[in-house]
């Protein structure tokens, strides 16, 4: 699976219904990235996360996401930027 596209797909469903949220999309890869797995359940997964940290955002936020490759792995980093957990709950 291309994990650049996979995190593209992902992108596409979770933010389909919210246009008021910009989305930052970064590959820091080098080359093309592929991974083994369910293209179906990645997706859903990751579009799950990305979906939280849309409700999590603030009204025309921006939420970042970024793709690396560190030891062999890739790395994904979704920064939103709303307030937080509250501690009570955390």
């Amino acid at each position: 699976i291309d994990i650049q596209e996979l995190i593209e797909q992902s992108i596409e469903i979770s933010n389909i219904e919210n246009k008021e949220i910009m989305i930052d999309w970064q590959n820091h890869l080098l080359e093309p990235g592929f991974i083994f797995g369910n293209q179906r359940g990645l997706i859903g997964a990751l579009a799950n996360v990305i979906g939280n940290a849309i409700e999590a955002s603030p009204a025309q936020g921006t939420i970042q996401i970024h793709l690396y490759e560190a030891d062999s792995h890739f790395k994904i980093q979704i920064n939103d930027f709303g307030c937080g957990i509250p501690k009570e709950i955390a």
